[in-house]
């Protein structure tokens, strides 16, 4: 469960549809959001691409040590794991998640 401004949404995570992007690339950035969880997972295919995830402060800062790579993947629930850091620490922080695609296809993301 996401929450967006006192409204939330629950989507199955399943590939039904994809943001998806060339070799040239392209980025998805969210809304910003009040975070809860520890997690992130995403449903993405990266076999010959990749797919950058950085964590976002309101100002669209990249929060120091909150950006990964995924590379060689085609899974449907993949840990997105920050160099020994741990998203517990931004519980209730509004943030923006930014997803940088390359020759890839990102189809969901869940927060747990």
């Amino acid at each position: 469960m996401v929450t967006f401004g006192g409204a939330y949404a629950v989507l199955p995570y399943v590939a039904q549809a994809a943001v998806e992007a060339s070799f040239d690339g392209g980025t998805l950035t969210t809304k910003p959001f009040r975070f809860v969880g520890s997690h992130l997972y995403v449903n993405c295919n990266t076999e010959f691409g990749e797919l950058e995830i950085e964590v976002l402060d309101n100002d669209e800062k990249t929060y120091p040590d909150f950006k990964s790579f995924i590379r060689g993947v085609d899974e449907i629930k993949t840990l997105v794991q920050f160099s020994d850091r741990n998203l517990s620490s931004l519980v209730n922080r509004s943030i923006r998640l930014r997803f940088t695609i390359r020759n890839a296809q990102l189809f969901s993301f869940a927060i747990q």
